[in-house]
């Protein structure tokens, strides 16, 4: 078994059951830890107040809302973020065409690269910068 994500904490965000249980098991597979899933933006608050966190995996559409509030509250902390969506850029509000999207349906190793790539990345970068 590969430890890929050893020492990342990763939120999931995402209302579909089975799709949040696959990305969680997938996660846990590779030595990572997850926070939630959580359904909602209200849950995942909630989740983020109880624990911190090295990136997160958000739905875009969560049953008749957006994840963009939560987006925009952890890019503003620094927090790394993964759109997972069916939704190509052109449906994407302009402010968000950079963040890196995990095209549904997804494979795993698609998965796995886009979190390596994403968070691995930047959480190296900010333990340098505490140095």
């Amino acid at each position: 078994m590969t430890r890929s994500l050893e020492g990342l904490t990763i939120l999931v965000v995402e209302d579909e059951y089975l799709v949040a249980k696959l990305l969680c098991e997938m996660i846990l597979d590779n030595g990572g830890a997850v926070v939630g899933p959580a359904p909602d933006v209200t849950k995942a608050h909630s989740l983020l107040d109880e624990r911190p966190v090295d990136g997160a995996i958000l739905d875009v559409k969560l049953d008749s809302v957006t994840s963009f509030p939560l987006a925009d509250s952890l890019i503003g902390a620094g927090t790394p973020i993964i759109f997972a969506t069916g939704y190509d850029t052109p449906h994407l509000p302009e402010a968000y065409t950079h963040i890196p999207r995990l095209l549904k349906p997804f494979r795993k190793q698609q998965l796995l690269k886009l979190i390596e790539a994403t968070f691995k990345k930047l959480t190296r970068n900010q333990q340098l910068s505490r140095r």
